[in-house]
């Protein structure tokens, strides 16, 4: 992302976000914290997308916890609820090219990069997409 364009979204912005989306959970949507000591340590947020496969829509580990293992628990325990609730549907996600660590976090949990394509931003510039599947 360019410099400009680096950060999360503004708070009321993503507030009325993840208002909606909770609101929304159901068999098709799911939304799982990672808690310690009643401190919020990462979250990942899924639902089902048109083409029928379960997508990723978030995975965020707490800044500083980045090695503790959450994204992947929060990952295989993504799976799992797939697996129970849509059985034989594959689970998918997108990164953005340049992330890195995203990228082989995903690739380590055993991704398999399936499709690239560009991406217009709302703010104007284009970036590529990779989908892991």
């Amino acid at each position: 992302m360019p410099a400009a364009h680096q950060g999360v979204l503004p708070a009321a912005e993503n507030r009325a976000k993840w208002q909606a989306g909770t609101r929304a959970l159901s068999d098709e949507r799911c939304l799982l914290l990672a808690e310690q000591n009643g401190e919020l340590r990462g979250f990942i947020h899924l639902d089902t997308s048109a083409d029928g496969r379960v997508h990723v829509d978030d995975l965020h580990a707490r800044l500083g916890r980045l090695d503790a293992g959450v994204g992947r628990i929060l990952l295989h325990l993504d799976c799992a609820w797939a697996a129970r609730r849509h059985p034989g549907r594959d689970v998918c996600l997108e990164v953005l090219r340049g992330n890195a660590r995203a990228i082989s976090f995903y690739e380590r949990a055993g991704g398999l990069r399936t499709a690239e394509r560009p991406l217009r931003m709302d703010a104007g510039f284009t970036r590529t997409e990779i989908d892991y599947t």
